[in-house]
């Protein structure tokens, strides 16, 4: 739509989680490759805890193209399971299984089959799960089931479960204290720092052909960050409304007005006046009555 009038190589700003658009500091870096040595040596199961929109399901995609060539990948992008027995026919499903008309025990003893037939299925298994703030405790219990798989020592299934600090919260529910003892690491993700929404803006800016600074003024990259607080998911929507706005008033610097512009767009909020000019304010008139209405202060001062 607009890639053209910035003369961008593709849109930048994705819309749903995309490996290419990551960015991480540096320590989520580190905790990242915790994170992968945690899955290559089967470890234990572990977590991705953050608020909606920091980037957990990015995380998750990432953890999928990482392991594609290795593993065995069951990927659930929605824990939408109402009983423990979804989750476990829906998993046996993923592996090339059948289900018929088993009872759930009939079912986790058709899982270890299959996971433990190291001729047919050679390949560990990555079982990832997002948005797994979702499942009551029965259901993580199922997963433990799952992560107990052992052969020749080794065990078969590595779970990573994505979501809010509220799987945190679940997981200290007494059924769940085996499980929450093998968890083998917990990484964090928090919003992002001011400079660090900068450099998120830049990263997708750059592989689009262009940067930041090219762009966006320095006002307007406060505002950004100001409005979203640093929510990478946020940060994309604003970030790209911002470029429509530009198209549509044709400038191609875009400055802290047009930041407001977008963003009123975003939450339907009625346009933002342009802040006024010097010499515009200096011609109020002094002698004018004052007015009735009392736009700002406490009810005390009125």
């Amino acid at each position: 739509m607009y890639t053209s009038f910035y003369k961008l190589d593709k849109t930048p700003f994705a819309f749903a989680p995309s490996p290419e658009c990551f960015y991480a500091n540096t320590e989520l870096c580190e905790s990242l490759r915790t994170l992968r040595r945690v899955i290559f040596r089967g470890e234990g199961p572990a977590l991705i805890v953050g608020p909606n929109g920091t980037g957990k399901s990015t995380i998750c995609e990432l953890l999928v193209e990482h392991f594609r060539k290795s593993h065995q990948i069951v990927h659930f992008r929605s824990a939408n399971f109402a009983t423990g027995r979804d989750i476990i026919e829906q998993f046996l499903l993923s592996l090339g299984g059948t289900v018929v008309q088993q009872t759930t025990a009939e079912l986790r003893t058709a899982i270890v089959g299959r996971v433990c037939n190291i001729v047919e299925n050679p390949e560990p298994i990555l079982l990832v799960v997002d948005e797994a703030h979702r499942m009551p405790p029965e259901i993580i219990r199922e997963l433990q089931s799952l992560q107990n798989i052992v052969h020749q020592g080794n065990s078969r299934i590595c779970i990573i479960l994505a979501g809010t600090l509220k799987i945190e919260e679940l997981l200290t529910d007494p059924i769940l204290e085996s499980f929450n003892q093998r968890i083998a690491h917990r990484c964090y993700v928090a919003a992002a720092s001011r400079m660090e929404t900068t450099a998120l803006i830049n990263e997708q800016l750059v592989q689009a052909g262009r940067s930041v600074s090219e762009i966006f003024t320095r006002g307007a990259l406060r505002r950004i960050y100001e409005f979203t607080q640093g929510v990478p998911r946020i940060i994309n929507l604003l970030a790209d409304r911002c470029l429509i706005i530009g198209l549509q008033r044709e400038i191609q610097i875009i400055e802290e007005h047009d930041v407001e512009l977008a963003w009123a767009d975003l939450q339907q909020l009625p346009p933002p006046k342009p802040v006024a000019t010097e010499e515009e304010s200096t011609t109020t008139d002094n002698s004018a009555e004052p007015s009735a209405t009392v736009e700002f202060g406490m009810l005390s001062d009125v």
